[in-house]
């Protein structure tokens, strides 16, 4: 995971989004997530990303990793659909 910690989602997937044409907040902080450093992530940033199906490849195991350092940390919740 170290290796993509110093990428942002723009980099890694080698897309970079237009800026957003809805000023909602979820649509705003999205649109700037994608440009922060996955490093720099907290709970709260991984939850709305994954809530979105937004750079799922990238931070669900960092997710994982998460939880399972401190399983207390009930700020994610994924909501898994095949």
């Amino acid at each position: 995971m170290k290796s993509v910690d110093d990428k942002t989602l723009e980099q890694l997937e080698s897309e970079v989004w237009a800026e957003p044409d809805f000023g909602s907040h979820l649509v705003t902080t999205c649109h700037q997530l994608r440009k922060k450093r996955l490093g720099d992530f907290d709970i709260e940033d991984i939850r709305i990303m994954l809530g979105q199906s937004i750079g799922a490849k990238y931070l669900l195991s960092r997710a994982i990793e998460i939880l399972r350092e401190n399983p207390s940390q009930r700020a994610i919740s994924l909501k898994v659909t095949c």
